[in-house]
C-alpha cells in the first residue's frame, strides 16, 4: 500500500511539474473581471479594465514583483488573425507584449532577435514569430527580414523563436507572433487597454528574508505610459476600489504593511 501511495504521489508531482515546464514557476496571470462586492456606493458587477499606466504603477510600487508584462491578443484570448506573406495566408495568434515576456513565457530564439525596449519606445512595426509560423508561411525561406501583413498593417519579422514547452502547449506557442505592446495599441487603435497581465514575483532568499533586508530585483523597464505616476495611482485606486493613497516614490510595500499592523 505504501509503495502504491508513493507511486501515485510521484506521478502526480511529475504531472504538475510538466504543466509548469516552459514557464517561470514564480509567475501568475491577472485578468480583467467584474467586482463581486459593493464599494463606496457603487454596485457589484462593475467591470474593471486595467490600463497601460497601471502597469507602470505596479512596477514602481510593488517591489515583490520582478516583472509585470501587459498583454493583449488580437481577437481576444486565443483569437486567430489572418497573416499574409506574398500569396500565402494563414491564421495565427497575434499578441502584444513587452520584451520581459521572454523571462516569464520561456522561449529559445532560433534566428534573429526577440523584442527589445527600443521597439516599444519607437512603436516599431516589428514582430517575432514562432517556428510553426515560419514553416507554414515561409516554407524553406528564413522569416527574418521578411514583411508580413496583419489586419492590413505591415510588420517586419526580426526573429524566430521555439517554445521550450511540451505537448499541445508548445504547438499553440509556436503558432503565435509577438509584437511590441505600444505598437499593438497604436496600430490597432486600442487606446490604453490591457487584456491581461503576466507577472513574476521575486523568490525570497535567506538574506532577503532577514529583518531589515530587502530582496534584490532587476531594474524595471521604462514603460512609455502616457500618464504620470500620481494620475495612474489615483486612476487605479478609483477603478479597483483601493483606498490606499498614491505613492510618491519607491518604497517597500512589505515594510509598509508591517508598520500598519504594529499601529493597529
Amino acid at each position: 500500500m505504501i509503495v502504491l501511495m508513493l507511486g501515485i504521489g510521484n506521478g502526480l508531482q511529475s504531472g504538475v511539474l510538466s504543466q509548469f515546464s516552459g514557464t517561470a514557476t514564480n509567475s501568475f496571470y491577472v485578468w480583467n473581471s467584474r467586482t463581486s462586492m459593493p464599494y463606496g456606493g457603487m454596485k457589484p458587477g462593475r467591470f474593471i479594465q486595467m490600463r497601460y499606466s497601471d502597469i507602470k504603477y505596479l512596477q514602481d510600487n510593488l517591489e515583490e514583483l520582478e516583472y509585470v508584462v501587459p498583454m493583449s491578443q488580437l481577437g481576444g484570448y486565443r483569437g486567430q488573425n489572418e497573416v499574409v506573406y506574398k500569396n500565402r495566408t494563414a491564421n495565427f495568434g497575434v499578441v502584444g507584449a513587452t520584451p520581459e515576456i521572454q523571462h516569464i513565457q520561456l522561449v529559445n530564439t532560433l534566428n534573429g532577435r526577440f523584442l527589445k525596449q527600443s521597439d516599444l519606445t519607437e512603436k516599431r512595426k516589428v514582430a517575432v514569430c514562432g517556428s510553426a509560423v515560419e514553416r507554414i508561411l515561409f516554407g524553406d525561406e528564413s522569416a527574418v527580414g521578411k514583411s508580413i501583413k496583419i489586419n492590413e498593417v505591415y510588420f517586419l519579422i526580426v526573429g524566430v523563436y521555439k517554445s521550450v514547452k511540451s505537448d499541445d502547449r508548445a504547438v499553440e506557442e509556436e503558432n503565435r507572433l509577438y509584437i511590441p505592446f505600444d505598437t499593438y495599441l497604436h496600430a490597432f487603435n486600442f487606446g490604453e487597454s490591457v487584456g491581461w497581465r503576466r507577472a513574476s514575483a521575486i523568490c525570497p532568499t535567506p538574506s532577503s528574508a532577514s529583518p531589515g533586508r530587502s530582496s534584490t530585483r532587476a531594474s524595471p523597464a521604462s514603460y512609455s505610459a502616457p500618464t504620470t505616476r500620481r494620475a495612474a495611482a489615483s486612476s487605479m485606486a478609483r477603478r479597483c476600489s483601493v483606498g490606499r493613497p498614491a505613492a510618491t516614490g519607491r518604497r517597500s510595500s512589505a515594510a509598509s504593511r508591517k508598520r500598519r499592523r504594529r499601529g493597529s
